[in-house]
């Protein structure tokens, strides 16, 4: 075996063990950095709480159905530059976040603004990402598949 297939190897069981670490529906801030870290080793990570609860993927997709409405009827529609996807991101953080420590955040690739959040889906902590202008949610692993997602992503968890 080489060793970068080693290393891929070793990696694999540390981020398996970080994401058992995740059993709780209130984490402490350095598990969720850790968990993070797991899918974007390289990325900056802003953490401004100490706490986070951890939605069920059902709760999430509840809260992005309530919340996408709200944001729509705030923003109304798109604009460049004036109503665009930083815009909707930040507006989505906003009422999906207020008075509350949910595990949500806005993130940014090379050429968007979206929403990211950790959610359990079957009982593992996940890393979803939501597009605020439409309220469509992708695992982690799609959303790296298409164009606006492309890695060299900076997370911020407020």
């Amino acid at each position: 075996m080489d060793i970068k297939k080693l290393l891929r190897s070793i990696w694999r069981k540390i981020c398996t063990i970080i994401r058992r670490i995740l059993a709780e529906r209130i984490e402490r801030s350095w598990k969720v950095h850790l968990f993070l870290k797991t899918y974007a080793p390289l990325t900056p990570i802003y953490l401004a709480d100490n706490e986070y609860e951890i939605l069920s993927k059902d709760e999430l997709e509840e809260l992005v159905k309530k919340t996408y409405r709200r944001v729509k009827d705030f923003l109304k529609k798109y604009k460049l530059e004036d109503c665009d996807c930083d815009d909707w991101a930040a507006a989505f953080y906003f009422f999906a976040k207020v008075k509350s420590i949910r595990a949500i955040g806005i993130a940014w690739s090379i050429k968007h603004a979206f929403i990211v959040s950790i959610a359990y889906c079957d009982g593992k902590p996940e890393l979803l990402v939501i597009e605020p202008q439409t309220s469509k949610i992708y695992t982690y692993y799609e959303a790296i598949k298409m164009d606006l997602y492309k890695p060299r992503w900076r997370f911020v968890l407020m």
